[in-house]
């Protein structure tokens, strides 16, 4: 089973402020009062459930933008992200995205879903990272001979190919006074 991960600009503000009515839904499993996800709602089943029904709505109102998909591979590309210079804090901020959760309380976790959240103020510490990483990270060459012929076999894209768009849309995000999430889908 292959694992899809989408970074995406998350709206901080937003969040805080649908928050406290999503969460009390949620712990009384009844979701009818709130009037901000009634599209969200409408495409649910009646077994869902409630953490991934908050979940849903917490993606459908607070992401934003197009966001930059890694289809396989994203483990191993923010593993040998450490092995750049300055690529340690980089490797350790997507790292915790994708694996602790950050920002993701338990009332709305899911399986499937949201994943991990950056706050603004952590977007502008990786973006910091990211702009320190960049001026010593040189992309790694094209493939050559049977490598390259392979590589056009593969079922999906290098992660690699998607990290300077990954760079960009954190770019964005502080730009937008965003935070940054990343959806899991297995």
């Amino acid at each position: 089973m292959s694992i899809r991960w989408a970074f995406f600009i998350f709206n901080w503000a937003r969040f805080c402020e649908i928050k406290p009515a999503l969460k009390a839904a949620c712990e009384s499993g009844n979701f009818d009062e709130l009037e901000i996800a009634d599209e969200v709602l409408e495409e649910l089943d009646e077994e869902t459930e409630p953490a991934s029904a908050a979940n849903a709505i917490i993606l459908e109102l607070c992401g934003e933008g197009e966001p930059v998909y890694f289809e396989a591979g994203l483990a191993e590309l923010i593993r040998g992200l450490r092995r750049y210079p300055r690529g340690e804090d980089v490797s350790e901020t997507l790292g915790s995205m994708i694996s602790a959760q950050p920002n993701v309380d338990e009332w709305f976790q899911a399986g499937d879903g949201l994943a991990g959240i950056l706050k603004p103020d952590e977007t502008v510490t990786l973006a910091k990272a990211f702009a320190a990483f960049r001026r010593k990270y040189q992309p790694p060459d094209p493939p050559k001979g049977l490598a390259a012929i392979t590589r056009r076999f593969a079922p999906s894209e290098s992660p690699i190919d998607h990290l300077s768009d990954l760079m960009e849309l954190v770019d964005r995000a502080v730009t937008a006074e965003q935070g940054l999430g990343v959806l899991c889908e297995q």
